[in-house]
């Protein structure tokens, strides 16, 4: 069963981290966040929260919720 907060997430611009969120429950609104925000990124990792286990590595173009 899906918990609250289930992902984190990690975004870099080339290889430097530009934000990190730590308790995303719905990875589709965090991507639009980023959007809204205007913040630079090539490339996102998102993570199981609570075990730290790599899941999914995103880019800009590939997005397609």
């Amino acid at each position: 069963m899906a918990k609250k907060n289930d992902y984190s997430i990690s975004f870099y611009n080339e290889q430097q981290r530009v934000l990190f969120l730590e308790y995303v429950h719905i990875p589709k609104v965090a991507f639009d966040w980023i959007k809204n925000k205007n913040i630079a990124w090539t490339h996102a990792n998102m993570y199981d929260r609570r075990s730290r286990e790599f899941l999914k590595q995103f880019k800009p173009d590939d997005l397609s919720f």
